[in-house]
């Protein structure tokens, strides 16, 4: 049988998002709640391509390659997404890892996976990590997301503006990310996840949860997991549907009153909050 055939249209990352914005341009795409309004605010599809691109034109201008593998220690968020697909817009591999995680382990995992580019929430975190740049030999650079100056985010983003370029289409067979175990048996090991991999299992979740452009999830799962980038992410971004992130696991029930989202993808621990919050109403109200 034709692989071809299998993994079918959009057989990459780069497309499947593409073609939701062409598709879905200006319907709420990503929310995140605003502590001062106390409110959900959302971006749309065509917002977030915008800044999608003008990362990618910094990126190409700083000597981002094929195959050239970045790094990324956040959580959930708006920028998580805008850096994967700028990553993958110029054919690069994206390594996220978990913010809640000791320095050696990030440290094994830059080496391991050869990283070029890493990008970090904020100073705290560049704190911890920013001698690697000593002592690894492959990691070129690291940049804040939240901050400051030079090498931000929000820097890059505008160098980019000024040096548009547009985005290549990955091949189904070229990797797209290398997600990492926890290591409990052990060092981490890197799970090599294909661009055909990644959209296949996206378009079959759709069809399989009959998800459409009403759909909105509340986003739990890390991104750093492929359970969370398979249920949460690239799904939704394709299907036209909107996701919310949440707060913090304390807040997640409040944040699901807030956003009202029409699915919920968890593992037991959430499970178990959702149905103590439930139990807790009832014996609240019993009648």
């Amino acid at each position: 049988m034709d692989p071809n055939a299998i993994y079918g249209n959009p057989n990459n990352l780069v497309d499947l998002f593409e073609q939701s914005v062409t598709n879905f341009p200006d319907i709420r795409f990503l929310g995140t709640k605003n502590p001062e309004s106390g409110k959900y605010e959302w971006l749309s599809r065509r917002q977030i391509a915008e800044r999608v691109d003008n990362l990618r034109g910094a990126l190409k201008k700083l000597g981002l390659a094929k195959d050239d593998k970045v790094g990324i220690i956040i959580n959930n968020c708006v920028e998580w997404f805008v850096c994967e697909q700028a990553v993958h817009g110029l054919g690069g591999v994206f390594v996220p890892m978990y913010l809640q995680e000791l320095p050696k382990v990030w440290k094994y995992i830059i080496t391991d996976a050869a990283i070029k580019f890493l990008f970090v929430r904020d100073e705290s975190v560049y704190e911890k990590v920013k001698d690697f740049k000593q002592e690894i030999s492959t990691l070129e650079e690291i940049f804040v997301v939240y901050g400051e100056g030079v090498n931000t985010l929000s820097a890059l983003e505008e160098m980019g503006r000024k040096n548009p370029i547009p985005s290549v289409k990955p091949h189904w067979s070229d990797l797209a990310h290398i997600i990492f175990t926890s290591g409990t048996t052990g060092d981490p090991k890197g799970a090599m996840i294909s661009h055909g991999n990644a959209s296949w299992a996206a378009r079959s979740s759709i069809d399989t949860f009959e998800l459409n452009e009403t759909s909105q999830v509340i986003s739990i799962l890390p991104w750093a997991h492929v359970y969370g980038q398979n249920c949460d992410l690239h799904n939704y971004a394709c299907c036209g549907g909107g996701i919310a992130f949440v707060e913090s696991l304390d807040k997640f029930m409040q944040n699901v009153q807030e956003s009202k989202p029409t699915a919920i993808n968890g593992v037991p621990r959430i499970i178990t909050k959702i149905y103590d919050a439930i139990m807790q109403g009832v014996n609240a109200d019993p009648v």
